[in-house]
């Protein structure tokens, strides 16, 4: 299974039930150690890559590195992403926090490569 290529992968836990999000972006929950999906411009932790049916249970996410992700709209190449409100890769708006720059382009519900590379939050 292809996921990622020179990702840094982060061991964690599953804040609730991942199982449905599978190359999904995540972010860190309130109890350390632990991911949640990640919602609309949230400042997320990196993409699942080995989702957990229930909290506590270890999960697998990518946080460096290219990696790919679920597009939730039309990503161009090089244009800087975020999450959306379902944990999907999208072209970065006013307020968003940037997550990296797309490599390759995505449409709705595609697979889609990106660089992690946070960049704080578009003006």
């Amino acid at each position: 299974m292809a996921t990622s290529n020179n990702a840094k992968i982060l061991n964690l836990e599953a804040g609730a039930d991942l199982s449905a999000a599978h190359f999904l972006l995540v972010k860190g929950h309130t109890t350390a150690n632990q991911v949640v999906l990640a919602g609309n411009g949230e400042n997320a932790v990196g993409v699942l890559l080995e989702p957990a049916d229930a909290a506590g249970k270890a999960v697998a996410v990518a946080a460096g590195g290219i990696v790919r992700a679920y597009a939730g709209d039309t990503v161009a190449v090089g244009a800087q992403v975020a999450s959306d409100a379902a944990g999907k890769v999208v072209t970065a708006a006013s307020g968003d926090q940037i997550l990296g720059v797309a490599v390759t382009a995505g449409a709705a519900d595609t697979m889609m490569e990106f660089v992690w590379e946070k960049q704080g939050a578009v003006a």
